[in-house]
């Protein structure tokens, strides 16, 4: 479903999808396959304002229901994320400044991207930003300003490296930096 309401200066949008049978990893290793079926509910509710002539404001409201029993599902019923974007046009509509912030409601955590785009030609554009994570290890987000844990292999294991990490994985960064180019090609395919 979708839906869009122009109020002025504002729009006020909604859209979702709801599924039947939606596979979600258990928890249970007796599982034959390790899946169980369950329906789910994901919508999105937003405002958007064209705050001028050149400025731009999209807030959001995302949630992701699960439905059914939760016995031996790994995932939380609810997941709840707010955002909000902020974008402008300078200079003719060639350099485009941005800041994304997305909120995760139950975990506590976010990611915050600004970023500066250059548009060189109505096809040819360059952008820099960075990702700024924070929250608990355990979230979605979170998870990527954390150190990655090791995962230790038993000393009754016969292999070499028993009782020591069976690898070093790399390190959580609390923030990445990102350079991105695009082009938008004339014909479809």
């Amino acid at each position: 479903f979708s839906f869009a309401r122009p109020l002025g200066d504002f729009s006020l949008w909604g859209e979702g999808a709801v599924s039947h049978g939606r596979a979600f990893a258990k928890n249970d290793l007796s599982d034959p396959d390790g899946w169980v079926r369950r329906p789910d509910l994901q919508y999105a509710l937003g405002l958007d304002w064209n705050a001028g002539e050149n400025w731009f404001v999209n807030a959001q409201w995302i949630q992701f229901v699960r439905m059914g029993p939760t016995h031996g599902i790994e995932v939380d019923r609810a997941r709840n994320f707010a955002s909000l974007l902020l974008r402008g046009e300078l200079l003719a509509e060639t350099l485009v400044p941005q800041l994304f912030w997305l909120y995760g409601v139950i975990e506590q955590e976010s990611m915050l991207r600004p970023s500066l785009e250059y548009r060189a030609t109505d096809r040819l554009a360059l952008a820099l930003g960075v990702d700024l994570f924070s929250g608990p290890q355990r979230g979605m987000l979170g998870q990527y300003a954390h150190e990655r844990g090791c995962a230790t292999i038993p000393l009754a294991v016969p292999l070499p490296g028993a009782g020591s990490c069976g690898y070093t994985p790399p390190e959580g960064e609390t923030s990445r930096v990102f350079l991105r180019l695009r082009y938008a090609f004339l014909n479809s395919f």
